[in-house]
């Protein structure tokens, strides 16, 4: 039996996907007989989201799920808007939380695993488990500090570069193994970090597909309904989506189901075109099946350099609900390429107002069946690519091999 910490960011009932995965990780190695432990924040994701009357404690609340497996939850800042002041106090806090828990416990974690917030959540548990001299696996969502210095002016993400850059690298550099979620990240963490490409495991970012059959041959019987369902944040680019849909003239419908920081700009834009039907939806816990199968097109747009080396978490979700996809990002992103080479949909430059606007245009005058043709042939490339069986299994083999 391995006693194992699993240090999430964030954490089941919070409904985003770093959440669940860290959930499904936890009860697997629980099922499989090991001594399992899981600390995270109190829950605050997605912004806008409600829990249910979750009180955030000054101490810290712990909740036996089984004999082998807890979950504690830290009392630590949390900043669910976007805001690069507001994300970094969030990422300190909770690294120290982390770092005096694993100093604490230290006799009684034989291996960790992480997939917390860049970059100080990350260094605090990676110093803390480099002192007590116990092996951690770094789980990476998104490349920092890149991520955040290339939207500064390039003078100051240098300098910013130069601070940071460190506390990522001694991350790394000390990690049993790295866990990446894309082919692409996998051999830029390599480069960049000067480490081996063999000492980094590809594990794509799963969805439980089971949660989507009951509604992927639903086919709404009303007009022709786009929609978006995710995060409404800065770097979904939902601002030139309405523009464009507005611009189709259409007689067709925008869904917008989510929350999120830029969210009510939205809505104002909506408010301004009241002839234009766009539609603003909650996505209560467990319902994003449901939800999106209220969709003729799942639209993925992001802002230029956002798709980055990541693969968004909404895209595996929107294959397995078995709908034609519109994306809008960058040519040379993992996501462009999965959408191209599964052949279930359309898939152009982000913030280009114009094509999106042609492409809603033609997607709308495709039948039903050609419609459903492209959403299986996404739902058939991702149950071999993107299931949580698959996915999942890869990397509980991580943990066992570190």
């Amino acid at each position: 039996m391995t006693r194992i910490l699993i240090v999430n960011c964030v954490y089941d009932p919070e409904p985003v996907v770093s959440a669940q995965l860290g959930k499904s990780l936890a009860e697997k190695l629980s099922n499989e007989g090991h001594s399992v432990s899981v600390i995270a924040p109190f829950p605050s994701r997605p912004f806008g989201f409600s829990f249910n009357g979750t009180v955030k404690k000054k101490g810290i609340d712990k909740e036996v799920v089984n004999d082998q497996l807890t979950v504690y939850r830290l009392p630590s800042f949390t900043y669910p808007k976007s805001g690069i002041f507001g994300r970094l106090l969030e990422s300190i806090s909770f690294g120290w939380a982390a770092f005096k828990y694993v100093r604490r416990n230290s006799e009684n974690i034989d291996t960790v695993y992480m997939n917390t917030w860049p970059l100080f959540g990350q260094f605090g548990v990676a110093v803390a488990c480099k002192t007590k001299k116990i092996k951690y696996l770094m789980h990476i969502q998104d490349v920092y500090p890149e991520s955040l210095t290339n939207r500064l002016p390039r003078l100051f993400s240098k300098a910013v570069n130069l601070f940071l850059f460190p506390l990522e690298k001694y991350s790394v550099h000390n990690a049993s193994r790295v866990i990446v979620i894309s082919k692409k990240m996998q051999a830029y963490i390599a480069s960049t970090r000067n480490i081996p490409e063999n000492s980094i495991d590809v594990v794509l970012n799963w969805q439980d597909h089971d949660a989507f059959e009951a509604y992927k041959d639903y086919w709404n019987p009303g007009k022709l309904t786009f929609m978006y369902l995710g995060n409404i944040g800065a770097v979904s680019g939902l601002n030139f989506v309405l523009s464009a849909f507005i611009k189709t003239g259409l007689d067709a419908k925008l869904i917008v189901a989510g929350n999120g920081t830029k969210k009510q700009e939205c809505v104002e834009i909506a408010k301004e075109n009241p002839k234009v039907d766009i539609e603003f939806w909650e996505v209560p816990t467990g319902k994003v099946a449901m939800t999106q199968s209220h969709a003729h097109v799942l639209l993925l747009p992001l802002i230029k350099g956002a798709a980055g080396s990541s693969i968004p978490s909404k895209l595996p979700a929107y294959m397995f609900s078995a709908r034609p996809i519109l994306a809008c990002v960058d040519s040379d992103s993992d996501t462009f390429n999965a959408i191209a080479e599964a052949n279930c949909g359309w898939v152009g430059a982000p913030e280009d107002v114009e094509w999106l606007r042609k492409t809603m245009i033609s997607a709308s005058k495709l039948k039903i069946t050609e419609l459903q043709e492209l959403g299986n042939n996404g739902r058939n490339y991702c149950l071999s690519n993107f299931s949580k069986e698959i996915n999942l299994q890869k990397l509980v083999t991580s943990i066992s091999d570190a």
